[in-house]
């Protein structure tokens, strides 16, 4: 399954982010994001 920045919420997601389960989000997403490229 495919994630996108959307699917992350409004505003940009900062790397610093508390919670873990948003570092993996924000990882596939830049993931996604680079093999999009």
């Amino acid at each position: 399954m495919r994630f996108s920045l959307r699917d992350l919420g409004e505003g940009p997601v900062r790397r610093n982010e508390k919670l873990p389960s948003c570092s993996f989000f924000c990882e596939m997403a830049e993931a996604d994001i680079i093999a999009s490229a």
